[in-house]
C-alpha cells in the first residue's frame, strides 16, 4: 500500500471477496513500495481517496510503461471512494465491465542484437512497475449524458530488455497480461450533463515495483536466505544425495573457476562421517578418527 497525498495505492487479488492485497516490502534505500507476485496470480488496482482535494484531478493508470488507455476524474472537494481498476469496457452506456490484470511469465528481448538468450539462461531483467499519475483536471464544459458511445480499452504484455536490472532467472520474472475475471456493473440509463475535464499539470506519480520473490532477493529488498537455499532457488542442483547433506551442513563460500562454474566451499563438520560407523572397515574408522582431529574445506562444483 502507497498512501501518497491524496490516495492509497496498491495491487489486490482477484481471488476472494475481500480483494485482499499482494505483500509489500519498503526498500530501505528509495523507501518505495515492491510488491511480491507470482505468475498466474490475477489482480486489480485498488484505489481509495483518503483526503479531498481543493483542486480537481486527472488520474490516469500505467502498467510496464503502457496506459490503461483511460482516466478518472475527481472534481475538486469530492470523494473518489474506494474503486478498482483493471481493463476497462462500456457497452450501451449502461453496462461497464472491469476486467483483470493477470501476472504472467515474462518474455525477454535484446537491445544488443549480438546478445543470445537461451531458456533457463541467467540475464539481466527489471523490475514491473505499475503506476497511478495524478494531474490537475482543467474544466472543459459540459456535456449530455445517457447517450455515451461503447469504449474498449485493451493491454498487451511488454518483453524484458535483457539489458535492465539485476541477475534474475527467466523462469522468474514476471511482467503483466490480461486475466480472466471480470467485475460487471450495470446502470440505468439517465439523461442529464456531465463536466469534462482536459489534462493539465502532473503534480505527482505513485509507483509500486513488483516482480517474484527472487527478484525481491536480487536486487537488495528481501534478505538472501542461507546459501545452499539461494543456489538451489536460481539454479536447480544435480549433487548426490551425500553432497546436498554434506552442503546443508554449512557453506563458507562461494566462488568462481575459471571456467564460470560456481564452487561452493564447505565445511566438512566433525560428525559428517559417523553415520553407518558399524559396516566401516578399521582402516575406514582411522581415517575418520584422523579426519576429526583437523577441520578441512570441502570444494564441490555446481553445475546447474
Amino acid at each position: 500500500m502507497v498512501v501518497v497525498d491524496n490516495f492509497k495505492f496498491q495491487i489486490v487479488s482477484t481471488e476472494d471477496d475481500n480483494k485482499t492485497p499482494f505483500k509489500e516490502w519498503e526498500s530501505k534505500t528509495n523507501l518505495e513500495t515492491y510488491v511480491e507476485v507470482e505468475p498466474d496470480a490475477e489482480y486489480f488496482l485498488s484505489v481509495e481517496m483518503v483526503q479531498l482535494s481543493s483542486t480537481s484531478l486527472y488520474c490516469e493508470y500505467y502498467v510496464d510503461g503502457k496506459s490503461l488507455g483511460y482516466f478518472d476524474a475527481v472534481p475538486a472537494n469530492r470523494n473518489l471512494g474506494h474503486i478498482i481498476r483493471g481493463i476497462f469496457s462500456r457497452s450501451n452506456s449502461t453496462v461497464t465491465t472491469m476486467k483483470a490484470l493477470k501476472f504472467v511469465k515474462a518474455s525477454f528481448h535484446s537491445s544488443n542484437k549480438e546478445d543470445r538468450v537461451g531458456f533457463g539462461s541467467e540475464i539481466g531483467a527489471g523490475m514491473g512497475v505499475i503506476e497511478m499519475k495524478v494531474y490537475q483536471a482543467i474544466e472543459n464544459g459540459y456535456k449530455a449524458t445517457g447517450n455515451e458511445k461503447s469504449f474498449a480499452s485493451s493491454f498487451t504484455t511488454s518483453s524484458i530488455d535483457i539489458e535492465d536490472g539485476a541477475f534474475v532467472t527467466m523462469k522468474k520474472n514476471v511482467r503483466t497480461g490480461e486475466g480472466n475475471k471480470s467485475v460487471v456493473t450495470k446502470t440505468s440509463n439517465m439523461n442529464g450533463v456531465q463536466m469534462t475535464y482536459l489534462k493539465g499539470p502532473q503534480l505527482y506519480t505513485i509507483p509500486l515495483h513488483y516482480c517474484a520473490t527472487l527478484g525481491l532477493i536480487s536486487v537488495g529488498i528481501l534478505p538472501k536466505p542461507p546459501a545452499w537455499d539461494y543456489q538451489r532457488m536460481i539454479r536447480p542442483s544435480k549433487l548426490t544425495a551425500d553432497e546436498k547433506q554434506r552442503v546443508e551442513k554449512g557453506i563458507t563460500n562461494v566462488s568462481q573457476n575459471e571456467r564460470g562454474k560456481d564452487v561452493l566451499e564447505l565445511n566438512d563438520s566433525d560428525d559428517s562421517d559417523n553415520d553407518d560407523s558399524d559396516s566401516d572397515t578399521k582402516e575406514d574408522k582411522s581415517q575418520q578418527q584422523r579426519q576429526q582431529q583437523k577441520s578441512k574445506k570441502l570444494k564441490l562444483e555446481h553445475s546447474g
